[in-house]
């Protein structure tokens, strides 16, 4: 919003925001219990989150510092990772705990949930419109059709349990595998993995990803406090680029 940069601090409970201009920090203290572990920011401003901690979504309005909490119809579901609709009239998120996708109307609040498997976190919207997760228990992406609501799956193979997926401008997806060292770019028009990608000898954890304005994949590795590069115009030349700190964990990464 505005250059702003937003923060989830789960165990202090609160979201806080960075101003590149002037080095400023502002912070805002969640109700109680809420941990936030996951956050977008909406074309008005709104900055939502998921309550991890008390199977909640957030709103808060940084212009007059309101806040406003919606709780899932189903308790101690874990909200985890939430993405938006491209009318921004809808936010999907999921619910690790519960094995539950949800969707909450962000005009009115009212929440819907959809019965699913496989603990899943990571979540995206496909150019079509379709929503994808991962199920991070299993080795499937899970795909609801918002239309029917309709909920199908891409098996991706043995060993393959996704983490994080993003979506690329070329409209592929990229998925980070959980305890391997790959990543897969999948087309969801044809629903097929196209590639995996093993990232270098020595390489940690691939948790979380993002993808740029160019399409330049980035990749967090909790392990060894590290990006990676990768530009799918040549993935045979990834780049690590080590963070100023260590043994952190380095989780999400966004762009």
């Amino acid at each position: 919003s505005e250059g702003m940069l937003f923060i989830a601090v789960p165990n202090d409970n609160r979201v806080v925001r960075f101003d590149p201009r002037t080095q400023a920090f502002r912070d805002w203290e969640l109700p109680s219990g809420h941990h936030p572990n996951a956050l977008t920011v909406d074309r008005t401003g709104a900055v939502w989150s998921t309550g991890y901690g008390n199977s909640s979504i957030g709103r808060l309005r940084p212009a007059g510092g309101m806040i406003a909490e919606f709780a899932t119809p189903t308790p101690n579901g874990s909200p985890h990772s939430l993405v938006l609709s491209e009318d921004g009239e809808t936010l999907w998120f999921t619910m690790q705990s519960a094995s539950r996708i949800g969707s909450l109307d962000t005009a009115t609040g009212r929440i819907a949930e959809f019965e699913d498997s496989g603990k899943p976190t990571g979540i995206t919207i496909d150019r079509g419109g379709a929503v994808w997760w991962c199920r991070s228990a299993e080795t499937r992406l899970g795909r609801l059709d918002p239309q029917s609501g309709k909920i199908s799956d891409l098996e991706l193979g043995r060993g393959n349990r996704p983490r994080r997926i993003a979506s690329a401008p070329d409209g592929m997806l990229w998925v980070t595998i959980y305890g391997r060292s790959h990543v897969l770019r999948v087309n969801p028009q044809t629903q097929r993995v196209l590639r995996s990608y093993a990232l270098p000898p020595g390489s940690g954890e691939a948790h979380s990803i993002a993808i740029d304005a160019t399409g330049v994949v980035w990749i967090s590795e909790m392990r060894n406090d590290t990006l990676l590069r990768l530009d799918p115009a040549a993935p045979d030349a990834m780049q690590t680029i080590r963070l100023p700190f260590a043994n952190t964990g380095v989780r999400p990464v966004i762009s």
